[in-house]
């Protein structure tokens, strides 16, 4: 009667087994499939190509700094032209 039991304890024991992994193996089709789908913009492949995260922050810090330089480069332009056609319309008044 012990025996049967465990046997029947055995049994049920691997039933879960089987049922838990075939679960997991749904799970990681779907993993796999999501994978597949997902799509890779310019920025995940440069994030993905740096070796690690302080790098890519660097990257993207020197970046930042770059157009913040250019952004000070054209409102000087914008206040020389401002400056010029004020200058021009000075001149022209006479």
């Amino acid at each position: 009667m012990e025996k049967s039991k465990g046997v029947v304890n055995e049994l049920q024991s691997m039933k879960w087994e089987k049922e838990k992994l075939t679960f997991e193996i749904v799970d990681l089709k779907q993993r796999a499939q999501d994978i597949t789908f997902l799509k890779v913009t310019r920025s995940i492949q440069e994030y993905l190509s740096c070796r690690d995260d302080t790098s890519f922050e660097t990257q993207k810090q020197r970046e930042l700094q770059m157009l913040e330089a250019t952004i000070e480069k054209m409102k000087q332009v914008c206040l020389f032209i401002r400056l010029f056609f004020q200058y021009l319309d000075y001149l022209l008044a006479f």
